[in-house]
């Protein structure tokens, strides 16, 4: 065995690799971009995704009837951080998502939970449209509709302001109060919406936006009248 090789195997690896992905071998000993292998490693899982998209691109050509199983799927698994004991929000080390379909993933504490949410995500989205992306096809980013909260563009900007007490945020039709925070409950933000305006959403418990916004509108258009 050559000195070379018993030294340095993982980067006569590296060239081997780089030679076969067409991938600079500057870029894979980080000499110019400082990624070193952990970049081969990072090409070479793209190489595999994109492998994966492809193959289940070319199986749709020979089914019609598509369902999560026909799409290529990416696990992701990242070490949970303990949270607050106050708080509401659970780790969840466990992704499972389409590739090339952004907006399609599954999340749990488990791969099994993960998948079984991402199935139950797709079959939601088959029922609700005519039609479905072709699997391994780049399916563009469909931004949530704000057509309801529109209708009340100066209110909103008060209550994010007034109620949540930041400075600017982007809410949409399906936005709540339990984004803003995470408490148990959404009591404290709903004492703060009766004190600036005098009204009681503590009813709504999904906390939608819209119907919180829809409800201080009408609210504030009955005390004009008086």
């Amino acid at each position: 065995m050559r000195q070379t090789e018993a030294v340095y195997p993982k980067i006569l690896v590296a060239h081997r690799i780089a030679s076969q992905c067409h991938i600079p071998r500057s870029r894979l000993l980080g000499r110019k971009h400082g990624c070193g292998i952990k970049s081969t490693v990072a090409n070479l899982r793209n190489v595999v995704w994109l492998a994966r998209a492809g193959w289940k691109y070319f199986a749709s050509k020979f089914n019609d009837e598509w369902t999560i199983d026909d799409y290529p799927i990416r696990y992701r698994f990242q070490p949970a951080v303990e949270s607050p004991k106050t708080s509401r929000l659970r780790p969840i080390p466990w992704v499972a998502s389409v590739i090339n379909w952004p907006a399609m993933s599954g999340n749990g504490s488990t791969k099994h939970e993960a998948i079984q949410e991402l199935r139950e995500k797709f079959d939601r989205f088959k029922a609700t449209h005519e039609k479905l992306p072709r699997p391994g096809t780049k399916v563009p980013i469909e931004f949530v509709k704000t057509n309801r909260v529109d209708q009340h563009s100066e209110l909103a900007k008060d209550f994010i302001q007034r109620v949540l007490e930041i400075e600017w945020a982007w809410i949409s039709d399906e936005s709540s109060l339990w984004d803003f925070h995470s408490e148990e409950t959404n009591g404290k933000l709903n004492d703060k919406i009766r004190q600036v305006y005098g009204v009681d959403v503590s009813d709504i418990s999904s906390g939608n936006l819209a119907d919180i916004l829809e409800r201080i509108s009408k609210s504030s258009a009955r005390e004009n009248l008086r």
